[in-house]
């Protein structure tokens, strides 16, 4: 990470450490959401990565004690929690994003987009030849 290095110590975590870094950095993503920094999102998504491929490698400790295994059982219920509501917060600052890029469209007079391809989705006519014909 650039100017965010969360986890300080990159030295091998147990699942209880690991699922709790992991909850920082979705309630770091939460704030940058609400603020709409798309930056630290993005930044944030790596750490993410990171963890999700460590704790998908963990097992689970065998263990007896009832309260290591609520610990568990509360982190993972707040992880899922969180990553959820910050997928709804991504959902809706996209629609959000769409909505005004379609709005300055509108708003340009520009009635025509350009498509996955790099066409324009409505053929507009250039001097006689539409904008297909000429990138061709």
């Amino acid at each position: 990470m650039n100017s965010h290095n969360f986890v300080q110590n990159r030295q091998p975590l147990d699942m209880i450490s690991a699922l709790q870094q992991m909850r920082k950095v979705l309630e770091i993503e939460n704030s940058a959401l609400l603020k709409g920094d798309a930056k630290l999102v993005g930044e944030l998504s790596e750490e993410k990565l990171r963890l999700s491929e460590m704790l998908e490698q963990m097992t689970p400790p065998s263990t007896s004690e009832d309260a290591v295994a609520a610990e568990l059982r509360k982190l993972g219920r707040e992880v899922r929690e969180m990553a959820n509501s910050n997928h709804m917060l991504i959902e809706h600052m996209h629609q959000y994003y769409t909505g005004m890029m379609t709005l300055m469209i509108k708003m340009n007079g520009q009635t025509q987009t350009y498509g996955q391809t790099g066409y324009i989705n409505a053929p507009a006519k250039m001097g006689g030849a539409t904008r297909r014909e000429i990138i061709a």
